[in-house]
């Protein structure tokens, strides 16, 4: 599409998305989006689709709470699911075939009562390449499942459980590694004194990993992220994880910034930029990644 197209058409997206709140609330969203991973050896890159559904309609413009934040704070349950296309480029290996990943999500959550959980499935395909003349296809599949409360009104604790199962098929052999992770993940929503929130979510999770490789290995996964909102319609992210422990791959500092804004009460955007610096001597698990996200709720 021609940029003077482009430009012609955006006015009748703002417009299609006012009508949506005649009532002032909403009960779905729907997102559009597209990250590129990049390191020294490999080049990767995502188009996704998602959409989620909320058991309660949301009011469209909270008085108090950052448009971002609402479901959190209204205490609203729902179901989400999400689709990506993902192509891969790594060098001496050649890609035969892309892959896809897939993830459905359920949350429970009532105005009435303290009382928080969720569940999750996911599955990532790599899809197939050719290196050495050697044919690899790996495929992961991903479970999740969490129980909380809220400890206050803005205030939530949850203990949350995760698995992944790895499996690496070729032409000479396979093999599967299983991750589980356990973890502890706190959110709080504070409105500052001198005007707008500020979101903080920090988290701490062990996880463990088998293979028939190696012996048993774990590593200790901690992370602290905050939004800043000077208004209630842009939130600004800044973020750190920090890994530890025995698979020297998953150690290093994945740095966070992020931007999300609300064009209307119906359409956002959002730019989010991830640094990963691996604390192991090999520079190719190094990571940069820029994603971008456009969302509309109706």
């Amino acid at each position: 599409m021609g940029g003077k197209q482009a430009v012609a058409l955006f006015p009748l997206v703002l417009a299609a998305a006012d009508p949506c709140f005649a009532e002032d609330t909403f009960q779905a969203e729907a997102g559009l989006s597209y990250s590129r991973s990049t390191g020294d050896t490999f080049r990767r890159t995502t188009a996704g689709v998602d959409g989620t559904y909320y058991f309660d309609k949301l009011p469209a413009q909270p008085k108090d709470t950052p448009y971002e934040q609402v479901q959190f704070v209204e205490r609203v349950g729902s179901l989400s699911a999400s689709y990506d296309w993902r192509s891969s480029d790594v060098d001496n290996v050649e890609r035969l075939s892309n892959g896809r990943d897939y993830a459905v999500t359920v949350q429970f959550a009532r105005p009435d009562t303290f009382l928080r959980a969720a569940a999750g499935f996911g599955s990532v395909t790599e899809g197939k390449s050719r290196a050495a003349g050697v044919e690899i296809e790996s495929e992961a599949k991903v479970y999740q499942a969490s129980i909380g409360a809220y400890v206050a009104k803005t205030t939530s604790l949850d203990l949350n459980w995760a698995r992944s199962k790895s499996s690496v098929s070729s032409s000479v052999g396979a093999g599967e590694v299983t991750l589980d992770g356990l973890g502890l993940i706190g959110q709080h929503l504070a409105r500052l004194p001198g005007g707008g929130h500020v979101a903080i979510t920090a988290s701490a999770t062990q996880f463990t990993i088998k293979s028939d490789a190696v012996p048993t290995e774990k590593n200790l996964d901690l992370l602290l992220e905050a939004i800043y909102y000077p208004t209630k319609v842009l939130g600004l992210k800044l973020g750190i994880r920090v890994d530890r422990g025995d698979e020297d791959s998953l150690e290093g500092e994945t740095y966070m910034l992020g931007v999300r804004t609300f064009i209307t009460p119906a359409l956002s955007l959002s730019l989010d930029y991830q640094k990963f610096n691996a604390k192991a001597a090999r520079v190719e698990f190094d990571q940069d990644q820029i994603a971008l996200r456009a969302a509309l709720r109706f």
